[in-house]
């Protein structure tokens, strides 16, 4: 190894040093803004990142960098930004809830005006490939996200079953096929 591969490897080492203080310096920012805001901060919300519950499959399925870009987005969000946008989560949640119940087709307009909300949704999250506009990455996307509702207990149980998760999952896949 020659002196600039060595002062490379230093150079990156640093870099990571530095994330690494960035990511608590916002954690305390965060927890610090809980605080005075009257909340009982809980360090696992306080902590947790992002996506960080989901790291692996994230990186598995679109890298390093749409795991990077989007948790050091969540993590530069204020309180009251995690809060909104967690709410705007649950708030289109419930609409696709509503829709299932109301026994709407998933091909109608209803379902995929729902569906482009959705897509919407996720192209204002950093780093994934709805956001960068990557049309064929976006489609596979949105078909495996849609896939993960149904297969994956844990986002099925957002949209209150099975039904309602297939009802998404079709919805979103037919949307990406015809429109995106």
């Amino acid at each position: 190894m020659d002196t600039c591969d060595g002062l490379r490897g230093h150079i990156a080492a640093l870099e990571e040093e530095r994330d690494r203080i960035e990511r608590r310096i916002r954690s305390v920012r965060h927890t610090l803004e809980a605080l005075q805001a009257g909340a009982e901060p809980r360090m696992d919300v306080m902590l947790a990142g992002f996506n960080d519950h989901y790291r692996d499959e994230v990186i598995s399925r679109w890298g390093e960098r749409a795991f990077q870009v989007s948790n050091d987005w969540w993590h530069g969000k204020t309180l009251d930004q995690q809060r909104a946008w967690k709410q705007a989560a649950e708030d289109l949640v419930a609409v696709w809830v509503t829709a299932v119940k109301a026994g709407v087709s998933p091909t109608s307009e209803h379902a995929q005006s729902l569906a482009a909300r959705h897509v919407q949704w996720l192209s204002r999250i950093p780093g994934t490939p709805t956001a960068e506009g990557d049309r064929e990455r976006s489609i596979e996307m949105v078909k495996c996200l849609g896939d993960m509702y149904v297969d994956d207990p844990r986002f099925t149980a957002m949209y209150d079953d099975a039904a309602g998760a297939t009802f998404v999952r079709d919805a979103l896949q037919a949307y990406a096929r015809t429109r995106m």
